[in-house]
């Protein structure tokens, strides 16, 4: 059985196996000055004592998570929520060489995601390494709109999982004159959704992919 499980970054023996297994994942993804930069972050008491902190704070949470499969550990992912946005953030996900390819990645990440949701987060952003790239995509994310490196990922509203109905209520900035005039920049859009259909509602043009951010789901009776 796969789960996820806290690291106790506080026990010698936890923060020892955090370390190898991010020395591993920085291995893979990092240039050879930057694995340098954040092995010496590791052995910085402040930055260490900083993670730390980090890992026990109940606002806007960091997760430093084991991935056990039957209580042996395979890898870690961690991840934060930033409360204001309801943003969550794949911060590291790494698997050992030998569990991978046999859909233990993709559990864990769903058991990430689902943490997230409870947490209330509305979005997930990561920033992966260009061979992760195929795997994100098929969990969903997509790039960035704004072209920032990141690929982002919008979470089902519960009405998308079956039942309420509800009313997204949102802003956004017009890409090019086509889409949106520069006058309503910013203005306020509002679309009805049911299960999986999505109707825009007044000037909204229906073009939802273009949201720049959420601002409320507000629930209708």
């Amino acid at each position: 059985m796969l789960k996820l499980m806290p690291f106790s970054l506080t026990w010698p023996g936890d923060w020892s196996a955090y370390c190898r297994l991010m020395d591993a994942y920085w291995s893979e993804v990092c240039t050879e000055e930057d694995y340098r930069d954040e092995l010496d972050s590791l052995n910085d008491p402040e930055l260490s004592a900083e993670l730390i902190r980090q890992s026990m704070q109940t606002r806007n949470p960091c997760f430093m998570m084991r991935i056990l499969l039957d209580e042996k550990l395979i890898g870690l992912i961690t991840y934060s929520l930033y409360e204001p946005t309801h943003r969550g953030f794949i911060k590291s996900f790494y698997v050992e060489p030998a569990y991978r390819r046999q859909g233990y990645g993709s559990q864990a990440y769903e058991m990430a995601e689902k943490h997230l949701k409870q947490l209330d987060a509305w979005t997930i952003a990561l920033r992966p390494e260009t061979k992760a790239v195929p795997f994100h995509l098929g969990k969903g994310f997509q790039p960035d709109e704004k072209g920032t490196p990141l690929y982002v990922k919008l979470l089902p509203a519960p009405a998308d999982e079956g039942g309420t109905s509800m009313l997204l209520c949102y802003t956004r900035t017009p890409l090019e004159e086509a889409i949106y005039a520069p006058k309503l920049a910013d203005s306020v859009h509002f679309a009805f959704i049911e299960a999986d259909t999505c109707l825009p509602l007044l000037h909204n043009s229906g073009i939802i992919g273009h949201g720049r951010s959420i601002r409320r789901i507000i629930c209708l009776p």
